[in-house]
């Protein structure tokens, strides 16, 4: 049974960085900016939930219908 190294089980070469500075150069770096379509489109689908909720509510708060019959505590005892 042989064994491979581990740098060779791996597509990336290990490295071990050995200078401490060059671990806080690591953890400076910014990490590459979001595209702006991913904004857009995270705005779009919050715009539409929010759209959503609003008929929704909108809907309950409607009044009935005068054609339907509302049912309140009173109605159901009397029947």
């Amino acid at each position: 049974m042989q064994h491979r190294p581990l740098s060779a089980t791996t597509d990336r070469p290990v490295s071990i960085a050995l200078d401490p500075a060059d671990i806080y150069r690591r953890l400076d770096r910014k990490p590459a900016p979001r595209p702006l379509w991913m904004t857009a489109v995270a705005i779009a689908v919050l715009a539409v939930v929010a759209a959503g909720g609003v008929i929704a509510f909108q809907d309950e708060l409607k009044p009935l219908a005068s054609h339907t019959q509302a049912l309140t505590p009173g109605s159901v005892i009397r029947s």
